[in-house]
């Protein structure tokens, strides 16, 4: 890619969000990598980081001052924002009758409503850039059931319909919304069945990186089915 885009990447410390952080980093963006706590997140890029490419935010994005409080530091630190990526997320697998009140919300305001009140943050200075995109880690259980995985659906069908909704409602503005729905992810526990297709993260992070530089050759939004 020919931009060095300013980035806000949330879920940076989990299994995509990290491999989709070094995926960017060594591409040569300039990022904000948001999660609630992660030392080793930054030891990572400090050694490295000579030119000032990688600015780090804690906090928890189900509170809506945290939010606000990230796209502040992120422009703050940055100058701006060109792209987005929700990446943050919870696997809060159990039967529904098991699910307690406080896992059913975690679930829901991570996974859904966080990525839409950041969208909603975002964009009076995402709005400026020459190329603004919206890029949501969504999952293939947004089209799809999932038994003892029903909060964890609903907030990604959820999600998705954010995304087509609001991509129509943003494309008079040329602000492209795209969306990347991965399968499980490997190595990730919360299924014992082998038989399961899976995914490396790090194949994750490589399709964001297409997704980004397709956006800017195209000017086109899209979706990804991993």
């Amino acid at each position: 890619m020919s931009c060095n885009f300013k980035i806000i990447l949330t879920g940076a410390s989990g299994l995509i969000g990290s491999a989709i952080a070094d995926a960017l980093y060594k591409s040569g963006m300039n990022l904000v990598l948001a999660c609630k706590r992660s030392q080793k997140l930054q030891d990572r890029y400090l050694s490295d980081d000579k030119s000032k490419r990688a600015y780090f935010w804690y906090g928890d994005l189900t509170n809506e001052k945290a939010c606000r409080e990230l796209v502040e530091y992120a422009v703050q630190q940055m100058g701006g924002v060109d792209v987005l990526i929700n990446c943050a997320g919870v696997f809060n697998f159990s039967a529904l009758e098991e699910m307690t009140y406080s896992r059913i919300t975690d679930t829901i305001s991570t996974n859904l409503l966080a990525p839409i009140y950041l969208t909603h943050l975002v964009l009076p200075y995402i709005k400026t850039s020459a190329c603004p995109i919206i890029v949501n880690i969504s999952s293939i259980a947004g089209f799809s059931s999932l038994p003892e995985g029903a909060c964890y659906a609903a907030s990604k069908w959820g999600l998705n319909g954010f995304i087509h909704s609001i991509r129509e409602e943003l494309r008079k503005k040329s602000i492209h919304i795209c969306n990347i729905s991965p399968c499980q992810v490997k190595t990730l526990s919360h299924h014992s069945d082998t038989a399961i297709r899976t995914i490396a993260p790090e194949n994750i992070a490589n399709a964001v990186i297409l997704v980004l530089s397709y956006v800017q050759k195209t000017s086109s939004s899209i979706d990804v089915v991993l």
